[in-house]
C-alpha cells in the first residue's frame, strides 16, 4: 500500500475586501474624525479607525450627504501605517477641516443617512457594501442619537454647476412631487468677508468649496489643490445663507 504523502496546506492571501468583511469588526475602534461644520453644511466626511496590535490601523472613509443622498462615496485600507492618515489630518487641520468625533455619533450619522436616503429611493455607493464592516453592526449595542436629516424639514438636493443632479431632482419630482423637497445650488451661495454671526455665535472660516465635499483624490493628496476664485481664505459664510436664502423650491 503506497504511503500517504504529507501535503502542505497553502493559505492563499485574502483580498482587501475579504479582510475588511471578516476581520475589521474584531479590531478595537480607534479615533474617529469628521469635517467641521458638517451639521451646518449638511455634508460631512467621516474617518473611522480600527487598531491593530502591531500599531497599524484599518481605516474607513465615508462621504455622507445629510441632505438626501446618504453615503455618496466610501473607501478603506486594512492594516496600514497611520503615517498617511496623520499626514492627511495634519494637512487638512491647518485649515480646520477635520475634528474628533465620538464613534457613537459617527455611527448614527452614517447609518441614519443611509436609511434616510433609502426612504427616498437612493442607495449608498457600491463601496459601502464592504466599508460598512468597519462600522459596528447597527444594533442596540450602539446608543441611538437623533440626527436631523434634510434641511429645514425637507429632503434637500445639494448640487453645483458642474453636477446639477438632474437625475436626482427628477426622481424626487416623481416620488414626492414638486414643493415637497428643496434644491440648493452651492455655487449660488453668497459669501461675505470677515463677518461673524452674532445671533448664532458662529465664526465659520472656509477655504473654498471643497469644504462642502472632500473628494477621494483630495484625501490622499498631500498638496494644496489651490484656493477657489470665489472664496478666499479667511472669508466666512453666515448661517442664514444656508438656512433661509438661495433655496429653490421644486
Amino acid at each position: 500500500m503506497p504511503k500517504k504523502k504529507n501535503r502542505k496546506i497553502i493559505q492563499l492571501p485574502q483580498s482587501l475586501d475579504a479582510k475588511i468583511r471578516s476581520r475589521a469588526r474584531n479590531l478595537k475602534i480607534g479615533k474617529c474624525y469628521i469635517t467641521e461644520d458638517w451639521d451646518l453644511m449638511r455634508e460631512g466626511n467621516i474617518i473611522i479607525t480600527r487598531l491593530h496590535s502591531n500599531g497599524n490601523i484599518t481605516t474607513g472613509f465615508f462621504m455622507v450627504d445629510l441632505g438626501l443622498l446618504g453615503v455618496k462615496d466610501a473607501f478603506y485600507d486594512f492594516n496600514v501605517s497611520d503615517d498617511k492618515l496623520s499626514a492627511i489630518l495634519k494637512d487638512n487641520n491647518e485649515e480646520g477641516k477635520f475634528i474628533d468625533i465620538d464613534y457613537d455619533l459617527a455611527h448614527n450619522i452614517i447609518y441614519g443617512a443611509v436609511e434616510y436616503a433609502e426612504d427616498y429611493g437612493f442607495m449608498p455607493c457600491k463601496e459601502y457594501a464592504v466599508a460598512k464592516f468597519i462600522l459596528e453592526e447597527d444594533d442596540d449595542n450602539t446608543p441611538y442619537i437623533e440626527i436631523e436629516f434634510g434641511a429645514e424639514g425637507y429632503p434637500t438636493v445639494f448640487c453645483d454647476n458642474q453636477n446639477p443632479r438632474a437625475r436626482e431632482i427628477k426622481q424626487m419630482e416623481e416620488s414626492v412631487g414638486k414643493g415637497n423637497f428643496k434644491v440648493i445650488n452651492i455655487d449660488d451661495l453668497d459669501y461675505e468677508e470677515n463677518l461673524d454671526d452674532d445671533e448664532y455665535g458662529l465664526d465659520i472660516n472656509l477655504t473654498g468649496k471643497e469644504s462642502y465635499s472632500l473628494q477621494r483624490d483630495e484625501l490622499f493628496s498631500m498638496e494644496n489643490k489651490g484656493d477657489d476664485d470665489d472664496l478666499q481664505e479667511g472669508e466666512t459664510i453666515k448661517r442664514e445663507d444656508i438656512d433661509g436664502m438661495f433655496i429653490e423650491e421644486k
